[in-house]
């Protein structure tokens, strides 16, 4: 419960008294707030209209899209109502369809100023945890950095690309490969989704997408009456100049420009083949492409790892080669941690595949699935016990791992099993990190029979050890 939370209750305070002085028309008021038992809450104006995130959902299921006179407006809306809010001192951080009112007059509304920041407070001043959604963070969020006016501004081009093409810039499995995209993969361009974008809007959705905020639109305002001059701008016409009356052609002409053609062609082909030698060799030079490097972490000292036993809850692992993975009946859990201060400081990871060790513990063992997610709690393997340092026995979802899996691996006969951490290196390398942990555990539809053994980094056949093999590139 939060608001037991001196440091949370005081932040909640001051971040509400921020918000509820907000007065304007394209901003959802905040009346009051308050706390009651255990719960934080705010007294806000009721908007008579519907969800924007509903209205583009139907449109996609019809294969339609808004004009864009009535995108311009959306974005003049929503643009005006930032640059209010960043006035005053307050970051969205949070800015997505599913955060917008399209009221019964056509106004659209931003709700929800200012609750990311109310609800993870305490992941502000305490980590550097990311807030906002993977879809809509700007690559400074993703990065973990708080962020400021221009993030909204990125989060408002990703709606804007959204509105002209009716799908989002990046998509992937998981929504650290999407914050990743957003980190470092280049964005399609919109008229590749869209040919019949006007170029005029198409650059306006560029420059709001920038990698590097200083290259963005520096205000929302500023976005909106780029978009609207584009829009007003009229298409680029050929022009039609008139014909002139041919003079009388004579004979000899054509064949006399047949020659001056070939003379012209040989001499400027002799000319130019000492330049064309240098030019290659330029090229050659100038254009060094990232090689990509592989490394197998695996061992004691580079991987360790933890089995968490239900049956025995107070004590800590103790050095076996065998850790186990029950059902539901007894929820056991294996920590991995990985210590990755081999690769390069500015390694941009390609792939990260953990590979495992697995043997059916019984003839009859059911086939199930073993997922990984990420550690948000520092463990040590001397100390880790089903009871602590978790926030509940067997660790809590939210507090003590990410729930969102990594992969998802069915399980069936003995062998080795791979999956795909790639998100989850690149995001501790995109904070500067040298490595961390994740936790395996059955799926939860696995059937409650299951039980599996996983080899650990104490087998003595180095094959048989959990392994973290990962791909990258260094920039050049």
């Amino acid at each position: 419960h939060l608001t037991g939370d001196a440091e949370f209750a005081a932040r909640f305070r001051r971040e509400a008294q921020a918000v509820a002085a907000l007065e304007h028309p394209n901003i959802v008021r905040v009346y009051d707030f308050d706390t009651a038992d255990d719960l934080a809450f705010l007294v806000m104006e009721c908007i008579t209209g519907s969800g924007f995130k509903e209205q583009l959902r139907e449109l996609h299921n019809r294969g339609e899209r808004l004009p864009l006179a009535r995108v311009a407006q959306i974005m003049r809306d929503l643009a005006d109502a930032l640059d209010y809010a960043h006035q005053h001192g307050i970051i969205h951080r949070d800015l997505k369809p599913a955060n917008v009112i399209l009221a019964t007059n056509d106004r659209a509304v931003l709700t929800d100023f200012g609750i990311a920041r109310m609800i993870d407070a305490t992941a502000i001043t305490g980590s550097h945890d990311t807030l906002g959604t993977p879809a809509y963070m700007s690559p400074e969020q993703g990065r973990g950095e708080p962020g400021d006016a221009r993030s909204d501004v990125y989060a408002l081009g990703v709606m804007l690309y959204q509105l002209c093409t009716g799908k989002l810039p990046f998509d992937a499995d998981t929504p650290y490969a999407i914050v990743l995209k957003h980190i470092t993969a280049p964005l399609p361009s919109p008229r590749s989704v869209r040919p019949d974008l006007p170029d005029a809007v198409e650059r306006v959705i560029l420059k709001s997408l920038a990698k590097n905020a200083a290259d963005r639109f520096q205000t929302a305002g500023d976005l909106a009456r780029a978009l609207q001059l584009a829009l007003e701008s009229p298409a680029p016409r050929p022009i039609a100049l008139p014909r002139l009356p041919r003079a009388p052609r004579p004979a000899w002409r054509p064949l006399a420009l047949v020659f001056a053609t070939i003379l012209l062609c040989f001499i400027l082909f002799i000319a130019s083949r000492p330049l064309r030698v240098e030019r290659f060799l330029a090229q050659a030079t100038l254009a060094p492409t990232a090689e990509r490097t592989a490394i197998t972490f695996n061992g004691p000292g580079v991987v360790e790892d933890t089995w968490l036993d239900p049956d025995a809850s107070d004590e800590a692992w103790h050095a076996s080669e065998t850790a186990h993975l029950h059902g539901a009946r007894k929820p056991d859990r294996i920590l991995i941690g990985f210590n990755l201060t081999r690769l390069p400081v500015n390694a941009l990871p390609i792939s990260a595949t953990l590979t495992l060790r697995i043997e059916r513990a019984t003839p009859d063992a059911t086939p199930c699935k073993i997922t990984a997610y990420r550690l948000l709690v520092p463990w040590r393997p001397a100390t880790a016990t089903y009871n602590s340092p978790w926030s509940k026995p067997g660790m809590a979802a939210n507090k003590d791992y990410d729930p969102t899996p990594l992969d998802l691996v069915a399980l069936s006969d003995s062998g080795t099993r791979a999956l795909d951490v790639t998100p989850l290196v690149a995001s501790w390398l995109s904070r500067g990190r040298a490595g961390g942990g994740l936790v395996l555990m059955l799926a939860d539809d696995s059937d409650p029979n299951c039980h599996y053994s996983i080899a650990t980094t104490e087998r003595a056949n180095p094959a048989d050890r959990p392994t973290l093999r990962v791909v990258y590139e260094v920039p050049k």
